[in-house]
């Protein structure tokens, strides 16, 4: 189904749009796993497949996150290096594990565009 397709298409450039206006953009991992995939004849699924993902969405309680992936992010976000780029990762780490981390809720404002767009009601 052609329109299905293209529906799928338009939802990945929606959410997508909200990736780059939420500047969520660091390694590029999260923004180049947003895809979909057929999964019959009248059904298409629109997704991620970034571990990050649900996280960077809906947001997560205070945790104890993983330090080295945090100062990966540091290092590639923020180009820091070094001893600044480990204390900004820790600094991070401590207010994941005080605050936890706020959802964006880029899908979901990806969606209800889509369907605002195309003369729907939410």
């Amino acid at each position: 189904m052609a329109i299905l397709d293209r529906l799928a298409d338009r939802l990945v450039e929606e959410i997508k749009k909200e990736i780059r206006r939420e500047k969520m953009i660091a390694s590029g991992t999260l923004f180049r796993s947003i895809d979909k995939r057929r999964i019959s004849e009248s059904e298409m699924e629109v997704g991620s497949t970034a571990k990050h993902a649900p996280i960077m969405n809906y947001g997560a309680e205070p945790h104890a996150p993983n330090y080295d992936d945090i100062l990966r992010w540091v290092i590639e976000k923020k180009g820091e290096t070094g001893e600044e780029a480990k204390r900004a990762a820790w600094r991070i780490y401590w207010h994941i594990k005080k605050k936890g981390i706020k959802g964006r809720y880029f899908f979901n404002k990806a969606v209800i565009g889509t369907v605002m767009d195309l003369g729907g009601e939410v």
